[in-house]
C-alpha cells in the first residue's frame, strides 16, 4: 500500500525524458501521550469520632452560557459523580494539599480525576498523578493528594506569561468569525509557531505550548481546546492510540457550525509528519474537520466515554477549499493544477472521497496529466527544465503535486 511517500521529479523539456528521484517518507509516528494516574490506597479504620472537620457540600455550578463553557466530560457523570468531580475541581483551583471526599471505588475516583483535567486545560499546574487515603469506619471518605508542577508563586507568574501569549495570539482572529473560520485560525497557529518535541518540558500542558513552543499532542490537542473555549467555540480533548502503533495519542472533537468533527493539530505539524526531513515545510490538513470514517483509519478512541458521531463532511478543510472529488474529471483535474500554477501556489491538492475515485484519478494524472501541467508551468514562467514532486497517499485518498518555479 501506498502510504505518504514523497517523489521528486525532473521533467527535461529539450530531451523529454521523465527523472524520478529521491524518495522521502512523509509519516512517521513515534509520540506517546505519558498518561499517568498513580493511586496509593491506605486503609485506616475510623473510630466513633471521625476525622477533624465535616465534608463541605458544594453545589454543582450554573453552567454559563456559550459553546466554550460546556464541560464535556462533566455532563456525562452520575449526580453523585458530579459532586465528587466539584469538590475535586475546587480544591485543585486552590492548589489544596488534601481534598476529602465522599467514599468512592478506587477506578471511580480516578475515572473523575482524569475527567476534570480533560475538560479543564487551563489547570496546568496539576500533574495528571495524584494519592489518595481511604478511611473506612461509621463515616467514610477519600482524601485525594494531588501532585502539583508549580507552587502559588510560580503559578501565577507562569500564568501571566499564558495570558500575554494568548491576548496576543486572539487579536489576530475577529470574535464575529465563524466556527470553521475560528477553527482553522486555531489550527494553522498552533503549527506554525509550535515545534513537535518528544521529551520537551511540560509537554502534557499548555504552557509548553504557548511559552516554551514545544509540545507533544497533549499539549497541541489542550492548547487547542483553551483557545477554542476562549473564542465560544465547543471543543474538547480526545484520547486514545495510533491503530498502527498501538501508541498513545491526544486530539481534539468541535462542534462547527452545528455539526461535530476531530481535529488533530499534532497531525497538522509538518515537523511531526516528516520527522528530521527539513524539505516538507507544508501544513497537513487531513485532520483539519474530518468525519468517523476519515479520522478512525488512523486513530482509535480510548473508549472511556461515548464521542458524539461525525457523519458530516459540509466543513471539512479539502471540501471547503473545493479540493474534494466525487468524480473523476480529465478537464477538471488538469484546470486544478493550472489554477494554481497561474497563480504560483506552492501545490495542487487532490483528495477523493473513496478509493476507487483515487485510483481511477492516479491513472490518468500520471498518465499524462501532470506532465502537461509541468509544460504549462514551463511555458509560461520559461523554465526548461521543471521540477515537482509529489505526495502520493492511497490510506487517505489523496494525491498533492508540489511545483518548484525555478
Amino acid at each position: 500500500m501506498r502510504h505518504g511517500c514523497l517523489t521528486t521529479v525532473v521533467v527535461l523539456f529539450m530531451m523529454g525524458i521523465c527523472f524520478f528521484a529521491g524518495k522521502l517518507i512523509l509519516d512517521q509516528i513515534g509520540l506517546e501521550m505519558h498518561h499517568q494516574d498513580t493511586i496509593v490506597k491506605e486503609q485506616k479504620e475510623a473510630s466513633t469520632t471521625a476525622e477533624e472537620g465535616t465534608e463541605e457540600t458544594v453545589q454543582s455550578e450554573t453552567k454559563q452560557e456559550g459553546a466554550g463553557k460546556e464541560r464535556f466530560y462533566y455532563e456525562q457523570l452520575s449526580k453523585e459523580e458530579q459532586k465528587v468531580y466539584d469538590k475535586l475541581l475546587q480544591g485543585m483551583e486552590a492548589s489544596s494539599e488534601k481534598i476529602r471526599i465522599s467514599y468512592l471505588d478506587s477506578d471511580d475516583i480516578n475515572k473523575i480525576y482524569k475527567w476534570i483535567l480533560k475538560d479543564h486545560p487551563e489547570i496546568f499546574w496539576c500533574d495528571s498523578s495524584y494519592r489518595s487515603v481511604s478511611y473506612q469506619g461509621l463515616t467514610s471518605y477519600v482524601i485525594i493528594k494531588p501532585e502539583y508542577i508549580f507552587d502559588q508563586e510560580e503559578r501565577n507568574e507562569k500564568q501571566r506569561e499564558i495570558d500575554a501569549e494568548v491576548d496576543a495570539c486572539l487579536m489576530g482572529i475577529d470574535a464575529s468569525a465563524s466556527d470553521y473560520e475560528k477553527i482553522l485560525y486555531v489550527y494553522e497557529y498552533l503549527v506554525n509557531s509550535v515545534d513537535y518535541e518528544e521529551g520537551s518540558e511540560y509537554n502534557q500542558t499548555i504552557y509548553s505550548i504557548f511559552v516554551k513552543k514545544r509540545s507533544v499532542c497533549a499539549g497541541y490537542a489542550k492548547a487547542a481546546q483553551y483557545l477554542l473555549n476562549k473564542l465560544d467555540v465547543f471543543c474538547t480533548y480526545v484520547t486514545g492510540t495510533i491503530r498502527d502503533s498501538q501508541v498513545s495519542h491526544g486530539w481534539n472533537l468541535v462542534r462547527c457550525e452545528g455539526d461535530y468533527y476531530y481535529v488533530d493539530p499534532t497531525w497538522g505539524d509538518p515537523l511531526f509528519q516528516s520527522g528530521e526531513n527539513e524539505d516538507i515545510d507544508n501544513i497537513n490538513y487531513d485532520y483539519m474537520c474530518c468525519n468517523d470514517e476519515e479520522l478512525f483509519k488512523t486513530h482509535k478512541p480510548e473508549g472511556d466515554v461515548s464521542l458524539p458521531a461525525c457523519t458530516e463532511m459540509d466543513w471539512n478543510y479539502y471540501v471547503v477549499n473545493h479540493m474534494y472529488y466525487t468524480q473523476v474529471d480529465e478537464d477538471g483535474l488538469l484546470q486544478a493544477m493550472k489554477d494554481t500554477i497561474f497563480t504560483k501556489e506552492k501545490s495542487t491538492t487532490f483528495k477523493f472521497a473513496s478509493n476507487s475515485l483515487y485510483t481511477q484519478a492516479r491513472e490518468v494524472l500520471f498518465d499524462d496529466l501532470i506532465r502537461q501541467a509541468a509544460r504549462i508551468l514551463g511555458n509560461r514562467y520559461g523554465v526548461r527544465q521543471v521540477k515537482y514532486s509529489y505526495l502520493d497517499d492511497e490510506e487517505r485518498n489523496k494525491i498533492v503535486i508540489y511545483w518548484n518555479y525555478k
